[in-house]
């Protein structure tokens, strides 16, 4: 694979700073949205502006770096890069199921601890988050980058930030607060999380002592009270991660890590 030609478009497209910083890390991630290993990414710094991401994912693809088609999704402030076909063929198949697949826990801070969400409350307080995302997959369909307001819809028709995002980024558990209230408390601060991370790791041909090339390719928690019931979906999700990565042969080992952490604040 050719690294350099990678740097070189990153680097044109970003300006000098993130192409440098960031364009190994960027490239990974890419590329696991490309094959599949992950239906999104959510690109955790700023861009100079939203239309050199487009240019980008058009100049990768006619660099033949790139196979699939990836598109932007702005949803806020926050901007994920999707691959359309991992949404596509999954809602012709089943459209209920990437709601069915995941379990929401409910973090509002009016809770004394983290609950698992029922399915009669999540039927109507994720109903805007629901067509929020079912909206965002059709206009997908026509191939041109999505905004998704967050403002300006109230009531149940709004749709919950985080529970979007972890819906997006196909995660098997998925947080919800209520945006009734405050929506940067929630009842998470130093609460036991298990940190659950997914890291590839590609072996390859290395000089004698080099380690393998290692990536997180993503990472999400649960709370430690809600493992036990959580165990299932996760270890059906990972099942379908390591079929994939067999298929598309970024990495030889993909292993999930988890880890208990406890943190004064969370942001979601």
């Amino acid at each position: 694979m050719d690294h350099s030609k990678w740097r070189q478009v990153i680097g044109q497209h970003l300006g000098r700073r993130q192409g440098g910083q960031r364009w190994r890390s960027l490239m990974e991630d890419l590329r696991c949205v490309d094959c599949g290993l992950k239906p999104a990414l959510l690109l955790d710094f700023a861009v100079s502006t939203p239309t050199c991401l487009p240019t980008l994912l058009t100049a990768l693809t006619s660099a033949a770096l790139l196979s699939s088609h990836l598109t932007v999704v702005t949803i806020g402030v926050d901007v994920l890069i999707v691959n359309i076909a991992s949404f596509s063929g999954l809602m012709d198949s089943c459209p209920k199921k990437p709601f069915s697949d995941v379990m929401y826990v409910d973090v509002s801070s009016g809770l004394d601890c983290p609950q698992l969400l029922s399915d009669s409350k999540s039927s109507g307080c994720l109903q805007g988050t629901r067509n929020s995302f079912l909206s965002v997959l059709e206009e997908l369909g026509s191939g041109s980058s999505v905004d998704v307001p967050l403002t300006g819809v109230e009531g149940s028709q709004r749709p919950n930030p985080s529970t979007l995002f972890g819906l997006f980024l196909g995660y098997p558990v998925v947080y919800y607060y209520d945006m009734s209230v405050d929506s940067a408390d929630n009842c998470l601060s130093w609460v036991p999380l298990v940190n659950f991370v997914l890291k590839g790791r590609a072996c390859g041909i290395r000089e004698r002592g080099q380690c393998p090339r290692e990536h997180v390719v993503c990472s999400f928690t649960v709370p430690q009270a809600l493992v036990e019931e959580a165990e299932g979906r996760v270890a059906a999700w990972f099942k379908d991660k390591r079929d994939c990565a067999l298929g598309c042969k970024l990495f030889d080992e993909l292993d999930l890590e988890r880890r208990v952490v406890q943190l004064p604040s969370v942001c979601l």
